[in-house]
């Protein structure tokens, strides 16, 4: 896997090689506050903002980021609706009139958007519950919750699982002749964040961050609810993605299945 001349695969494997040696030395012991290196070793590569490897460097992993198939472009809301919604939250917050506009009553989004603000405004903080989005006895979108007042161990711990979980994913997909690709959602305490994870280049799991806001916990932080409903509906569309490009795999015998 190559980056505008940046041998990105080589320069991973090269890591991975130097963490293995320093490990077989004894000069590095890996916990489980090493979440890097631990999904490194299972061939996991984390795509996330300051470079944690140290075969790059600044401006090469500045390159491969602005790679990111999957990265945000668009405006996920409509400015209509993003403009109704933020208005609604923010007088809720403000204790005034928190009538929701639907200004297009039959459009499906206007709906859930709704339904959400007027079941937010009888429980500011809900617990955060996903689908498996399950496809073929296959997750397609693997999470881990955590509640308010979690430990960083148990955060540091869930973020290795449902990586692992999609790892696991994409090697089910794989095997069946489907996309290899899978999904991962983490909410912890206060905190939602997800990743693409796909299987393109090397044997190198490559996780993406795709969102990453704060939710609402009371009233007064309810606004934060528009983040929330964005990064849910980003959510279902790459699952919908992953789901269609299944249903129309290769028809079995035309394809080979994955390898760790």
């Amino acid at each position: 896997w190559t980056v505008n001349s940046v041998e990105v695969s080589k320069k991973f494997r090269i890591y991975q090689m130097n963490l293995l040696i320093s490990i077989k030395e004894g000069r590095k012991k890996l916990t489980w506050n090493d979440t890097i290196e631990i999904l490194a070793l299972l061939s996991i590569m984390i795509m996330c903002f300051l470079c944690p490897y140290s075969t790059f460097t600044t401006s090469e992993w500045i390159k491969v980021l602005d790679s990111n198939p999957y990265k945000v472009t668009n405006p996920i809301l409509t400015s209509s609706l993003t403009t109704s919604l933020y208005e609604a939250t923010h007088n809720f917050s403000l204790g005034l009139n928190s009538k929701f506009t639907n200004n297009n009553e039959s459009d499906e989004l206007w709906e859930k958007a709704n339904r959400i603000f007027n079941n937010m405004k009888e429980d500011a903080h809900q617990d955060i519950s996903v689908d498996p989005c399950i496809v073929d006895d296959i997750t397609v979108l693997n999470s881990e919750i955590k509640p308010l007042g979690c430990s960083p161990l148990k955060a540091k711990k869930d973020f290795i699982k449902v990586h692992l979980k999609g790892k696991k994913s994409i090697n089910q997909f794989y095997e069946k002749g489907g996309p290899r690709k899978a999904l991962a959602f983490l909410n912890i305490a206060d905190t939602i964040e997800s990743f693409f994870i796909d299987l393109e280049y090397d044997g190198i799991y490559r996780s993406w961050p795709i969102l990453k806001n704060k939710i609402a916990t009371d009233e007064g932080s309810l606004p934060l609810m528009v983040l929330t409903f964005s990064h849910f509906l980003k959510l279902e569309q790459f699952v919908c993605e992953i789901a269609n490009e299944y249903e129309s795999r290769p028809s079995p015998g035309s394809y080979t299945t994955a390898t760790d």
